[in-house]
């Protein structure tokens, strides 16, 4: 796996994409806690058209749960351009 990590890198290919050959690439489940401020910081972050897809597809989950458990400051969140406070 590590001489098909090598080989993508002589492509030309991102590191951070590159090690997904690896074993570590593979997909987990995880548990975290964070704030709201954390929280739409993260979102304003991650879920940019500039951030990686893998990390985008993370971040779009999670406002899907944050907009349906405190809808209020997730509506105030896209309002104010989805710039955290």
């Amino acid at each position: 796996a590590y001489e098909d990590y090598e080989d993508l890198l002589e492509l030309g290919v991102a590191k951070e994409l590159a090690r997904n050959v690896l074993a570590q690439g593979m997909f987990t489940k995880f548990m975290y806690k964070t704030n709201t401020r954390g929280l739409m910081n993260f979102l304003s972050l991650r879920n940019d058209e500039r951030a990686m897809y893998e990390i985008r597809k993370y971040a779009e989950a999670i406002e899907e749960v944050f907009a349906e458990k405190l809808p209020l400051t997730h509506k105030a969140f896209v309002n104010n351009g989805r710039v955290a406070p």
